[in-house]
């Protein structure tokens, strides 16, 4: 689909020009991807350039099943800042559709988890591209069941991606908040004869929900060190298979002794 109005500049892809660029398609050729995006409107979450690498760099593999899938809101599009690089394309935005399955065609399933990545091509700006990178039902025993999509063997580690992104959104220590600023941008641009933009959220880290204290097992630690940022999985309980992520931090805070870690880039 072609972008309107595009000026050739590197601008962010924002919610409000993919749906722009969809009604110019025929309806049957992007009906759910439209549904998925207008119910999305009011859960837009930005994610920063500087956690580009966290969600990215270690793809997630395929969840073990409903229980371990969560997200902030059931309908969610998401911007990344700046984007990431795939083969010839760059992928700005992520827009799911998560929960209840509406499907009437595949009653037996309760549950689903829809996805498309959408961007621009390198080689034509012009040009944004959406595709489909996870389309997954689950039966009423929490067991995934692929969806008759063929999200392409190309596209394969994107759905990992996905996955990492709504991983990271749902994490304990995450904070989704309204981005206050927009009311002001959208005054100025009215003024100025410009449609207004739709709101979004941002991202915080809320330190009260990280632990202040250790379960009593295992070595005590002699030093204090850094830990750097990385995504753990439940491996026991209710929560076995769900993958969180846990913010750069320090371990061994009774220590004044302080000894740093030279991590490899």
């Amino acid at each position: 689909m072609r972008s309107p109005g595009y000026s050739g500049k590197t601008t962010m892809l924002r919610y409000d020009e993919c749906v722009r660029s969809l009604m110019e398609l025929d309806q049957r050729e992007a009906a759910l991807l439209k549904a998925m995006l207008q119910e999305a409107k009011n859960s837009i979450v930005r994610i920063s350039e500087k956690f580009r690498s966290t969600i990215t760099d270690d793809p997630a593999s395929e969840f073990a099943g409903w229980g371990c899938v969560h997200s902030p809101f059931p309908r969610l599009c998401v911007e990344l800042e700046g984007g990431f690089i795939y083969g010839n394309h760059r992928c700005e935005l992520i827009v799911y559709a998560c929960g209840k399955n509406r499907d009437a065609l595949r009653p037996q399933f309760p549950w689903m988890l829809f996805a498309f990545a959408l961007g621009r091509q390198l080689d034509d700006p012009n040009q944004i591209f959406a595709y489909p990178v996870i389309f997954k039902y689950f039966d009423p025993e929490g067991v995934p069941q692929p969806a008759p999509v063929n999200t392409g063997e190309s596209w394969r580690s994107l759905d990992g991606v996905a996955r990492n992104i709504l991983d990271f959104l749902c994490s304990p220590s995450m904070r989704i908040e309204l981005e206050p600023g927009m009311d002001k941008i959208n005054r100025s641009r009215r003024r100025r004869g410009k449609p207004p933009l739709t709101d979004y959220h941002i991202i915080k880290w809320s330190t009260h929900s990280l632990p202040a204290t250790t379960s009593g097992q295992g070595s005590k630690h002699r030093v204090r060190y850094d830990v750097r940022g990385h995504f753990a999985t439940y491996t026991c309980g209710p929560l076995t298979g769900r993958r969180i992520w846990r913010p750069a931090h320090q371990r061994g805070l009774a220590n004044d002794l302080f000894r740093p870690k030279g991590y490899q880039r």
